[in-house]
């Protein structure tokens, strides 16, 4: 009796698994051991995108993706040689010991972090000459429509209160009195 309580229990905290799961477990490995150089290349190759991942701390990540576009595309040119030639992990692990490839790839990524700390910058200095080029063109009119018409434009005088239309004022009226007097508000839902 112990035997069959203790078997009911142990059928109670068994783990089972559909066969969806293990399908996908399968599949994952085979594209893992047919994709093999692919994925070998690719990690040693865009590992300055994850660096550039765990640091960025931008809105929207700009630094990854400036940093990601260009390690990919210092990287592309090798994953279509490997695509193209020969897949094999021998060729793959041949790219790695060629330090040219190296300073191709790598080189592309320092590349996007130079393009993502100077740029910036650069763009800042653009529009601040951009700017006070506008606020020169700015006073240069204000000159020459004082000099033609008169030191009395450039004066500043504060606006002139406009009265409340007739209109106006029912409303704020009605609205006042619906704030004060939810009952007075008619029910247009029906009720």
């Amino acid at each position: 009796m112990a035997k069959d309580g203790q078997r009911n229990q142990d059928d109670k905290t068994s783990v089972k698994v559909g066969f969806m799961p293990i399908l996908l477990s399968l599949l994952f490995v085979a594209a893992l051991l047919t994709s093999l150089p692919t994925i070998l290349l690719a990690v040693v190759g865009l590992l300055p995108t994850g660096v550039a991942f765990i640091i960025d701390r931008t809105e929207g990540r700009q630094n990854t993706q400036t940093v990601g576009w260009m390690n990919f595309a210092g990287l592309w040119p090798y994953l279509w040689m490997l695509w193209n030639e020969e897949h094999s992990i021998s060729r793959a692990m041949e790219f790695l010991g060629d330090a040219f490839v190296w300073l191709v790839i790598y080189g592309a990524a320092s590349f996007g972090w130079t393009i993502f700390v100077l740029l910036p910058p650069i763009i800042v200095q653009i529009l601040d000459i951009l700017a006070e080029r506008r606020v020169e063109s700015i006073r240069k009119n204000q000159r020459e429509i004082i000099a033609e018409w008169g030191k009395e434009v450039a004066e500043t005088q504060p606006p002139k209160k406009k009265e409340k239309s007739e209109a106006t004022k029912q409303v704020e009226t009605v609205a006042d009195k619906a704030d004060t007097y939810p009952e007075s508000v008619p029910d247009t839902n029906g009720a």
